[in-house]
């Protein structure tokens, strides 16, 4: 048995696609309440997990 751990090949590794500026404007969006959590995520694009876990910090 290997001891050193290989990446399974084909697989693709999770990556950010928001900028910072979407984050802000998201989190604006949310501090006015107009909108829920997930049509805003829709909106930006960014998953509503994130903003939920950035939202409580």
């Amino acid at each position: 048995m290997s001891r050193k751990y290989k990446r399974k090949e084909g697989v693709q590794v999770r990556v950010c696609f928001w900028t910072t500026e979407s984050l802000q404007a998201a989190f604006d969006e949310m501090d006015k309440k107009t909108m829920g959590i997930n049509e805003i995520s829709r909106q930006f694009g960014i998953p509503s997990r994130t903003l939920t876990i950035c939202c409580q910090k």
